[in-house]
């Protein structure tokens, strides 16, 4: 989150951000010094990763990129909110999306309302 929050706005901003809305007091050196491990570690990992690249059928027509969130499992109850980039190849041309829907799966629903 700090690296995130730093890639888009400067560590007096982050700091004034984290202090604000997650009651965490943290150095603009912290941000910095965190910021740059994280970035060490992926620049070493990125070598490791591997991206399949689809062949299509057909000439795509628009190209749509976005950041979306889903809910993932971490640990026996908990559940955090994790952001994925998503890139969408269509095959007509679009002129603007009207609605966006998305839902967790039935299952995952099912479950939690048995925990309420």
């Amino acid at each position: 989150m700090v690296s995130n929050k730093y890639n888009n706005a400067p560590a007096q901003a982050v700091q004034k951000d984290l202090e604000e809305n997650h009651n965490r007091n943290i150095s603009c050196s912290f941000i910095r010094s965190t910021s740059q491990i994280v970035s060490n570690l992926l620049l070493k990992q990125e070598d490791n990763w591997e991206y399949e690249i689809v062949k299509m059928d057909k000439e795509v027509a628009t190209i749509s990129l976005g950041l979306d969130g889903t809910c993932m499992p971490m640990g026996e109850s908990n559940w955090r909110e994790a952001m994925c980039g998503t890139f969408s190849f269509m095959i007509v041309k679009v002129k603007e999306c009207i609605q966006y829907t998305s839902l967790m799966p039935l299952s995952t629903v099912k479950s939690r309302l048995k925990e309420i």
